[in-house]
């Protein structure tokens, strides 16, 4: 027995260096690493923080490829465990550095296209692509590492790439219009637009298979990038970065569509002033567009600075023009209903005939024949 419990310790051994540099590596990353990321972020070090949380995960496995090569480099084992711990050894400083490269590439993107917003669009389906390129790259490497040849693995990908994509077709679809739509630049992340369904708001983000529009009630309008290249949509903020916005109104037919015209852009003036975002040189203006069965319809145009809120402003411009409007005495486009205006009928002019009393129930012979013999029939 003490030779067989000498074989299995002489054999789990050599795994020792392996469990140890996992153990220092995990304490090395929860001990060490976010005290010093804290640190540097305490002492306004915001990206050397940031570099030092992408190492999260990549410690424990520097530590333990490094136990797997002291255990190959101090141990004489068998030809089999010796080729299997140097793969892991290969694999895992592999899939270490990749992580770190994947992160830091990813970061660094973000950070460019966030510098050069203006003439290139941010979103994260950008990262997301540059994440699948680097960790298609480190699966060949790996395949290599464990000797599998990649020529014909391509050429088998290639037979079933074919029925691989024709069952991910929505979701390829959805990834090739985002990039339609990126690379068009027609929308931005930042960009108030309004669907063609009515929906309107900023975009915050354009992933590998939908856009995020946030509306008025911060909530999350989610648009499937299929849809929203197919669809038609208006982007106030396109080509010029500026926030532009249609009014629609409605005013009576007895209201004076010059004192109308007047007191809405007065108005417009007044709440783009207070909104701290207007244009030099621009000058809000009134349209009349149609005549409507109980009113004439209007629309007034704003356009500020891309910093204000589209929201906000037609809401200031609403109220003040609503209350200018009574003020000045200007008609409702809709009758107002007064005190003799009722769903009831009219009373006629002429006294109706008196209603005959309603005739008794006619009876059939039967009928008659029984309430001869038992008696009438009792009311209920």
């Amino acid at each position: 027995m003490s030779f067989t419990l000498q074989n299995a310790l002489s054999s789990v051994a050599p795994l020792g260096f392996l469990l140890a540099g996992l153990v220092v590596g995990l304490i090395a990353e929860y001990a060490v690493l976010d005290r010093v990321a804290a640190l540097l972020d305490r002492r306004g070090r915001p990206v050397a923080a940031r570099l030092i949380g992408t190492l999260h995960g990549a410690v424990p496995l520097w530590t333990a490829a490094l136990g797997a090569r002291l255990t190959v480099d101090s141990y004489p084992l068998d030809p089999q465990w010796r080729l299997v711990l140097q793969q892991f050894f290969g694999l895992a400083m592999l899939l270490a550095v990749t992580l770190v490269v994947s992160r830091v590439a990813a970061r660094l993107s973000t950070q460019f296209l966030r510098r050069y917003a203006e003439t290139l669009p941010t979103a994260s389906l950008i990262s997301t692509l540059i994440g699948i390129s680097i960790w298609t790259a480190a699966l060949l490497v790996a395949l290599e590492l464990l000797g599998i040849a990649i020529t014909p693995t391509l050429a088998a990908l290639g037979v079933g790439g074919l029925a691989f994509a024709l069952a991910l077709q929505p979701t390829l679809q959805n990834l090739f219009s985002g990039l339609q739509i990126i690379a068009s630049g027609q929308i931005k992340i930042g960009d108030y637009v309004q669907l063609e369904s009515g929906k309107e708001g900023y975009v915050t983000d354009i992933t590998w298979r939908t856009t995020t529009i946030r509306d008025q009630s911060q909530h999350a309008v989610i648009v499937p990038n299929a849809t929203l290249a197919q669809v038609s949509f208006t982007n106030f903020v396109f080509p010029a970065e500026q926030t532009s916005i249609a009014v629609a109104l409605l005013v009576s037919y007895y209201a004076d569509l010059e004192a109308v015209e007047r007191l809405s852009l007065e108005t417009a003036r007044d709440a783009l002033a207070e909104c701290g975002g207007p244009l030099d040189g621009f000058e809000p203006y009134v349209r009349f567009t149609e005549f409507g069965n109980e009113n004439v319809k209007l629309n007034v145009f704003l356009r500020a600075q891309n910093s204000v809120d589209p929201f906000k402003l037609r809401s200031d411009f609403i109220k003040r023009l609503h209350a200018r409007q009574r003020s000045e005495g200007i008609r409702p486009p809709f009758p107002a209903m007064t005190a003799s205006e009722t769903t009831a009928p009219a009373p006629s002019a002429t006294p109706s005939a008196p209603t005959a009393p309603p005739s008794a129930p006619s009876q059939s012979p039967l009928g008659g024949i029984l309430s001869s013999v038992f008696g009438p029939p009792r009311a209920p």
